[in-house]
């Protein structure tokens, strides 16, 4: 999931890192947040917007956590929240993840979209071992269908612990769950 947002962020990437107007990458990811989820940021409030972008910003830039770029000082939540079910899966890592209702939805809605299908069958294919294929896309199946659980029960989202107060409220996981509805 981690790779298909990265490759689908990395044009709005280059051209903000040609242009390098200012130190802020938010006008990069807003646009390209605003592309991937049309209507979605418009529907939520501003600080649930905000707050969707940067941990957006926490994903695609998950490879970059221990570099010092000004863009990603003072992140919202620990990077490990993003990295450990990736690099140190563990049940209770997927679940530190799922439990942020803006990482549920983009799991849920990873899985639904065609495109992203698309991208994960050709990485899948690259892949020796015939069988790789089928059980990846029935994994990420189930996850997608665990993604959609939290998110239905995202009140505001919070995990134990965390160290800031989540913006989402409960209406904006219910306008992320329609904005996923046109893929399920």
């Amino acid at each position: 999931m981690t790779l298909y947002y990265k490759t689908q962020y990395k044009p709005f990437f280059d051209q903000w890192k040609s242009q390098k107007k200012s130190g802020s990458v938010m006008p990069s990811l807003i646009e390209f947040v605003n592309n991937e989820f049309p209507g979605l940021l418009a529907s939520a409030s501003e600080k649930a917007s905000f707050e969707f972008v940067e941990l957006m910003k926490l994903l695609v830039f998950s490879h970059r956590h221990n570099k010092s770029d000004d863009y990603l000082k003072n992140p919202l939540i620990d990077f490990s929240i993003v990295r450990e079910p990736m690099y140190k899966y563990s049940r209770h890592a997927q679940d530190k993840f799922f439990d942020f209702a803006t990482f549920a939805f983009l799991f849920a809605w990873f899985e639904a979209n065609p495109v992203a299908k698309l991208f994960s069958a050709e990485k899948f294919a690259e892949n020796d071992n015939q069988h790789y294929p089928e059980r990846m896309t029935t994994e990420i199946a189930q996850l997608g269908l665990e993604a959609q659980s939290k998110l239905a029960q995202a009140g505001p989202s919070q995990t134990a612990g965390a160290p800031y107060k989540t913006f989402m409220a409960p209406s904006t996981a219910t306008q992320m769950r329609r904005c996923l509805d046109k893929y399920l």
